[in-house]
Order: structure tokens, then sequence, then C-alpha cells
């Protein structure tokens, strides 16, 4: 707990806290893919919007130690199936990427392995050699998920 009754705040927490508080929040861009447009199926029931989505993968990359410094959305009946988004849209992500000088891009999507190496080679070029001049890391919704857990995750002995 953050403190007990007589009002003293655990040390642990604090430690904790300006732990993460010391290192700088990594810029990331958020891309999303809206389907739930009138224009495509008025019949589909989508329990979530695309803002009540994107608002809380906000938090969550907040959580993660991320800032989210753009957001990039595409309308489309269904996310392409080999890179998500479209090649214009992909083309639009590397440049906003470039320009705001941000290497991490997060989906909110749960991304196929395809999906994922295909995104990565728009974005980074088909050689693998070239990535270590300029690697952008693509993560998706459960792996940003993940990483939350991994960060506040203990052990017993500490």
């Amino acid at each position: 707990s953050i403190s007990d009754p007589n009002n003293n705040i655990d040390p642990d927490y604090l430690d904790e806290k300006e732990d993460r508080l010391a290192t700088p929040e990594e810029p990331c861009i958020l891309v999303a893919v809206d389907s739930t447009s009138s224009q495509f199926d008025a019949t589909l029931d989508h329990s979530f919007t695309l803002l009540e989505s994107l608002t809380e993968m906000s938090e969550l990359i907040n959580t993660a130690g991320l800032t989210a410094v753009h957001t990039l959305t595409q309308n489309l009946p269904s996310p392409n199936p080999r890179t998500y988004l479209n090649s214009g849209k992909l083309l639009s992500l590397k440049s906003e990427m470039e320009a705001r000088a941000v290497k991490t891009v997060i989906f909110d999507a749960e991304l196929s392995p395809r999906q994922q190496k295909a995104i990565e080679n728009a974005l980074n070029g088909d050689d693998p050699n070239l990535w270590t001049d300029c690697p952008y890391k693509v993560v998706d919704r459960t792996a940003l998920i993940l990483d939350i857990f991994a960060q506040h995750a203990r052990t017993r002995e500490g």
C-alpha cells in the first residue's frame, strides 16, 4: 500500500516512483484502423468506439513510460492482412516517425508475426543490415501490456 493509517508513506513506493520519473519518457506514435465506421457496415456490433480504444491505449502507453506524440488512424473495412495499414498510410507513418524523431510505433491491435515483420521491413527497409542505423520498433497491444506487467513484476527476493 502507498500509505498507512498514520499517513506514513512506504519508502519502497517512493523509490519506485522516482525510478520511473528519473528516465525521460520515450516518444511513440499510436496507430489504429477504424473499421467501425458506418460507411462500411452499420449492422456490425462493436463493443468499443475508436475513441474509447485510443483513450485506453494512451493510458497504457503512459503506464509503460512512453509518450504518444502523434496518433495516426485509417478508415478501412478491415485491416490489411499483410501490413495492417495500406501502403500509402505506411509511407505517412514513416514520414511522421522521421519528422518527429520517433523510433517506436504502437499499434492498437494484435498484429500477426507476419504483419509485424512486414511493417518493420516497410519502416526499416528490407535489408536487416540497415536496421542498425534506424531501428524502428513495432509494438502491438499485447506486447505493450506484457511490457507493463514485466516493468511492475516483483519477485519475493525483491
